[in-house]
């Protein structure tokens, strides 16, 4: 009787191991073995990118937003397009741009909170607003008024994903994406070879350590980087702590079944010995 048990007990576990070992296959966490042909025919280039990531980073870069927002599906999304600026016009306003700005561009509140954008030369240097359809562009754009000089993203609380589009509408050039952690620690970068273009180029970035800062660094060309859409938040990563090593639903099937495994090898062996005496 105890064999029968056993054999039904372990065909029924040895099918719910198969069928949670394929449905982790079609997980996100399986992402590096996946196949995105089908995402691919919905968005042209869905791909997962790495580039330099620096000293073993766990960042990763997303160069598509369906497969990034597949990782990241709790974000605050900062569009621009709260503004005072009319329709088919610019304006150039003192920065930083965040939810606390209140001027001629934004005003208080406006903005989504957990953000500040600034341009390199100062937390007060001047910052432009694009409004559409000005210069061919499609949605309201960001960015520093100067264009050779870097725009700078910083999040506070340190968030562990962040994407964004960024439009160059007036020139053609590389733009450096850089990612930095906890304490300005650069985790790494990614070059954009970015066309002059009003529809705009996404990357996106994951970090468990965490995302402080991003600069769209175009090391001192006239490229004029823009943003027009701004997302961050918690990813579902262990944002600052060691990754802890969870099993997954067919390792449990595997540890349930050598459990089941080991008492029915018990209870027959205890069985036989019985019978014998």
């Amino acid at each position: 009787m105890i064999p029968r048990i056993s054999l039904g007990l372990i065909t029924v576990f040895l099918i719910f191991s198969c069928l949670n070992i394929s449905r982790a296959q079609d997980s996100f966490s399986n992402i590096d073995s996946r196949n995105f042909t089908d995402l691919a025919e919905q968005h042209a280039g869905a791909s997962r990118r790495l580039d330099q990531v620096i000293n073993d980073s766990d960042l990763v870069f997303y160069d598509d937003p369906l497969t990034f927002n597949q990782s990241c599906s709790d974000l605050a999304i900062e569009d621009f397009e709260d503004t005072n600026v009319e329709p088919d016009s610019d304006l150039a306003c003192a920065g930083p741009f965040s939810s606390t700005t209140n001027n001629d561009c934004y005003s208080e509140g406006s903005l989504v909170e957990g953000f500040s954008l600034t341009a390199s030369g100062n937390e007060s240097s001047g910052l432009i607003v694009i409004a559409p359809p000005l210069f061919t562009l499609l949605d309201v754009a960001v960015g520093p008024d100067e264009l050779t000089e870097n725009t700078r993203i910083t999040f506070n609380p340190t968030e562990t994903g962040a994407g964004l589009f960024i439009v160059t509408p007036q020139s053609s050039g590389v733009l450096t994406v850089e990612v930095y952690g906890p304490d300005d620690a650069l985790l790494g970068s990614s070059d954009l070879n970015m066309e002059e273009n009003n529809t705009g180029t996404f990357l996106g970035a994951t970090a468990a350590e965490g995302i402080s800062k991003i600069v769209l660094n175009n090391k001192g060309q006239s490229i004029g980087e823009l943003l027009y859409e701004l997302q961050f938040g918690d990813c579902g990563l262990s944002l600052g702590s060691p990754e802890t090593i969870v099993p997954t639903l067919s390792e449990w099937g595997l540890i349930v079944m050598a459990g089941i495994l080991g008492l029915a090898s018990f209870l027959y062996l205890r069985n036989r010995k019985s019978t014998t005496a």
